[in-house]
């Protein structure tokens, strides 16, 4: 029997070079697809500065569930927790391309599952976001701190957003297109008896710089003004008045809200 090895040869090389490809490919892939979510977790609390909390996390990667609260930074009182449950779910099809898909659904908050999708190899724009409708309370503004925290506003909330598209490559992630709309409804505010205060309509854009722009739909106080976002914080530049019946009686939250001005308040947060 001839039991000398088989002579080493390129072709033998590459095979060889290719298994352990695979296999480090395999790990890799495995690693990933089964990543703890809490990991997840931890790495976006620092993203945002410990902002936004995740709390009872379970699952993985790609697919998995937590509970989100808002925190003001560690000065601030103990955390608010947004309503129920999300869930998330991760995963890959084929549709002209590679596409990845993010869908996001939280019953108590979002009327339909929230879907991002991303293909990579698709000239610009290269991802959307499906349009969504939300339901919140106001409470959860006073974890953003002051003036939120002084006010403790009570409201209904309702967003509507379109869909929006963007881009997300080398140069990193930016918003193509996008609006929505946010629906402040029965406002109330722990510094006067009255209620509501009013109702109003926050109009978003989201292409290039995303602004905004408040106005009043109803109620004696009137709010007016537009914000944007430079790039690490939201800002507001408006005014706030009361009708004339009701001057009297919201002359605290307006010194509250901003500095004095005849009778409005200018907004400058």
């Amino acid at each position: 029997m001839n039991t000398a090895a088989r002579p080493f040869t390129p072709l033998r090389l590459l095979w060889q070079l290719a298994w352990v490809v695979c296999v480090l490919l395999g790990a890799a892939f495995a690693a990933i697809r089964w990543w703890p979510a809490h990991w997840l977790g931890q790495h976006l609390e620092r993203a945002t500065q410990h902002r936004l909390l995740w709390e009872h996390t379970s699952g993985h990667l790609w697919q998995g569930q937590t509970q989100l609260a808002l925190s003001g930074g560690p000065t601030s009182g103990p955390p608010l927790r947004l309503p129920g449950t999300w869930h998330w779910q991760l995963h890959w099809q084929w549709q002209n391309g590679p596409l990845l898909a993010v869908t996001v659904h939280n019953p108590q908050v979002l009327q339909a599952p929230w879907v991002w999708q991303w293909q990579p190899l698709k000239p610009s724009p290269n991802w959307t976001l499906s349009s969504s409708q939300w339901r919140l309370q106001a409470d959860w503004l006073q974890a953003l701190g002051a003036p939120w925290d002084t006010l403790a506003l009570q409201a209904t909330m309702r967003l509507q957003t379109q869909a929006w598209q963007g881009d997300l490559n080398g140069s990193g992630f930016r918003t193509l297109s996008g609006h929505a709309d946010l629906y402040v409804d029965d406002v109330g505010a722990a510094l006067v008896p009255l209620r509501p205060l009013g109702h109003y309509h926050v109009a978003l854009s989201l292409a290039g710089q995303p602004r905004f722009v408040l106005r009043t739909t109803s109620g004696p106080l009137l709010l007016q003004g537009q914000g944007h976002w430079d790039g690490q914080r939201l800002r507001f530049q408006g005014w706030a008045r009361a009708d004339a019946a009701q001057a009297n009686l919201l002359q605290p939250l307006l010194g509250a809200l901003g500095q004095r001005q005849g009778q409005q308040a200018s907004l400058n947060w």
